[in-house]
């Protein structure tokens, strides 16, 4: 393996909107803000191309998972998940939760104690969740992928890999050692062949490797060692490059060479990215900002401003947050977080009998609101300070609804 450095003095001088390249269509959504086990966080969402955001819900947030019809999340060591129709539903008690993964059929939850795997299978509208016996996994997951039908339960030093339809394990791999101390398997990703997992070091100097491991057969490789360098993020793979550590570092697999970025606090990293439209999307560590880069034009473009820094995130390709209701009390709002004003999008809004604001000491506010269009209201807000509330939607039924909203100054 080749190693070249980069010379990279700043991306600020690189952002511009650029009208003419193609931007994403989708939602990218994501895990932001304070960092720690104690510090609150956010679960919300991007939407492109109109760069809109929508907050889900705030609190101690440890992990997120989307598929096409969800979004499922750990929330004070608890399983919720949220809906396009803006519904929280929590999932058991307890679970003590490390991470959660999933696709449109399974739901993975990992926790710090045994059992260390919990796997639901959701019916109908993602309710009625039931837990298969995972009792024969006796490790602690550092991360772990499902990929069709096999769920992939990254170990310290091994992978275990559990067949969905048997619900059993098929295979236990170790992942090869290329530096004499072992390497704790941290990361692992999926590409178009092979699974690439990366082995963290704890050794005095920075060190890691990447390992790859093939979904069919299982066979592992190293694919190259790197001293005196750093992954603390989810590596992410675009196209034939894998973008890991300090932004614009990545692992060309054509050309078999490390393109290597020396480390400055102040430099962005890779979260997530669209093969449609060719784009990164790159968070700012100090800043919180998050935009794009099109990695072959060279150009970053369309920026966010955000509370904090992201996690993690997934983008969702068209998975655009408009939301029809079918049950009379249930509604949506945006935008989320809102600042004077906001929009109560519901099936009649002329059934909305009232509109109350409930702050988190239980206060409630009187809101005053208008009908707009024949589904929607617009609520004014003035008066009230920046914070989490709860919006209270009487209908004439006598039905109450409540959704939360963020407002800011």
């Amino acid at each position: 393996m080749k190693i070249k450095v980069l010379f990279v003095f700043g991306l600020s001088l690189l952002l511009f909107t650029a009208y003419s390249q193609q931007s994403p269509i989708g939602m990218l959504w994501m895990h932001h803000g304070n960092e720690g086990f104690s510090q609150v966080s956010y679960i919300g969402g991007v939407n492109y191309p109109d760069m809109q955001y929508q907050y889900v819900d705030s609190g101690i947030i440890n992990s997120f998972c989307a598929n096409d019809s969800a979004l499922y999340y750990g929330a004070q060591d608890l399983l919720a998940y949220y809906i396009p129709s803006a519904s929280y539903v929590t999932l058991g008690t307890e679970l003590y939760m490390s991470g959660v993964t999933c696709d449109d059929s399974t739901v993975a939850v990992s926790s710090y104690q045994n059992p260390y795997i919990r796997i639901y299978k959701p019916q109908s509208a993602f309710e009625n969740l039931t837990a298969f016996d995972t009792t024969f996994i006796h490790e602690p997951v550092t991360d772990m992928l499902i990929v069709g039908t096999k769920l992939f339960l990254l170990q310290t030093y091994q992978v275990q890999i559990i067949d969905l339809e048997l619900m059993d394990t098929i295979a236990t791999v170790e992942t090869p050692q290329p530096f004499p101390f072992g390497g704790m398997n941290s990361f692992i990703v999926e590409g178009a062949e092979e699974l690439y997992i990366v082995l963290v070091y704890a050794t005095g100097a920075e060190r890691y490797s990447v390992t790859s491991l093939n979904k069919n057969t299982f066979d592992t490789a190293t694919v190259y060692h790197q001293e005196f360098s750093g992954v603390y993020d989810h590596p992410v793979i675009a196209g034939d490059d894998m973008y890991l550590g300090q932004f614009p570092t990545y692992y060309s697999f054509t050309d078999d060479s490390l393109y290597l970025q020396p480390y400055q606090v102040e430099f962005p990293r890779v979260k997530a990215y669209d093969a449609v439209s060719n784009n990164l999307f790159v968070s700012e560590y100090s800043s919180g900002y998050l935009y794009l880069h099109n990695p072959t034009m060279n150009l970053t473009f369309d920026t966010v401003q955000l509370a904090g820094p992201i996690w993690t995130a997934q983008f969702k390709e068209n998975q655009i947050q408009r939301v029809e209701f079918e049950e009379p009390h249930r509604f949506g709002i945006y935008p989320n977080p809102a600042t004077s004003n906001f929009t109560i999008q519901t099936s009649n809004a002329a059934n909305v009998v009232s509109v109350k604001m409930q702050n988190l000491q239980g206060q409630e506010f009187r809101s005053e609101f208008s009908q707009v269009h024949a589904d929607a209201l617009g609520v004014q807000t003035s008066g009230l300070a920046a914070g989490i509330y709860l919006v209270l939607v009487q209908f004439a039924n006598g039905e109450i609804g409540s959704q939360k909203l963020m407002l800011v100054d």
